[in-house]
């Protein structure tokens, strides 16, 4: 192997780690890499900053959450009766939006059919057995994605049109400001941080968002997938790292100066 060559792979070798390790502030992730089939007690613990597996939330044990051949969580609903089916999973530490500042959260979900009016699909941010804050379908005529508090001062946000079938990722933001906890959504979003434009939903709520777990569940056919809690935006959103752009570049031109040797 050409020496420059060998020593921009070195360099590659040594940097992008150190580079990575300094801006990394992931505080859990799951990509739901189980084995396709029903819900099983303690099997379902994979990812980073979790304190136990994912504990089934289901209201009905007869119809169980499953990991589909699609690679994904499934909650579907059999029927009217089959209600608030999911999974709920306690964060490794607690976080307070007030104290740890401006929090960020993507997740890939799909909502596919839905039986009857007030069906819903959310992901929820818990504290203790209480629900303060959760994103996902909740729109009073159930067609949008949208933001909900249901703890002391509830509201409700709709903001982009779903598309059943249609697998989507939701990025949430949650900043403390005044007093008050802004909460952003944006569907499907593009580029980086200075790409993002004019959330789809808001909702600002006065007090700090406090929360130690996550809940995935729905009241309709829904799939979530690829979820992820950070400090920053990339974090939860990856950008391409312009160092390894860089060290691309330089081993391109060193191979076609080679070449041309």
């Amino acid at each position: 192997m050409n020496q420059p060559i060998r020593l921009a792979i070195l360099a590659a070798a040594i940097i992008l780690p150190t580079a990575g390790a300094a801006s990394a502030a992931v505080l859990a992730s799951d990509v739901f890499n189980y084995p396709a089939g029903t819900f099983s007690t303690d099997a379902w613990n994979g990812g980073t900053g979790w304190s136990g597996a994912w504990r089934d939330s289901s209201n009905n044990a007869t119809y169980d959450p499953s990991i589909g051949t699609d690679g994904r969580l499934h909650t579907e609903s059999a029927n009217a009766a089959d209600r608030h089916k999911g999974v709920v999973r306690t964060l490794s530490d607690s976080y307070n939006v007030a104290e740890d500042g401006t929090l960020w959260a993507s997740v890939s979900m799909s909502v596919n059919s839905v039986g009857e009016t007030g069906q819903y699909a959310w992901l929820s941010f818990m504290n203790g057995t209480a629900e303060p804050f959760r994103f996902g379908r909740h729109d009073a005529t159930n067609t949008h994605w949208g933001l909900q508090a249901s703890t002391n001062v509830p509201g409700t946000s709709p903001g982009s049109t779903i598309v059943f079938g249609r697998i989507d990722t939701l990025l949430f933001k949650m900043e403390y400001v005044g007093g008050n906890t802004i909460y952003s959504l944006w569907v499907n979003p593009t580029g980086s941080e200075t790409d993002l434009g004019t959330p789809d939903s808001t909702l600002t709520r006065a007090g700090s968002l406090v929360f130690d777990g996550i809940r995935m569940q729905s009241r309709a056919s829904a799939t979530f997938d690829d979820f992820t809690l950070g400090t920053t935006f990339s974090d939860v959103v990856p950008e391409p790292s312009s160092l390894l752009m860089a060290v691309s570049g330089s081993l391109l031109l060193l191979s076609r100066k080679r070449r041309r040797a």
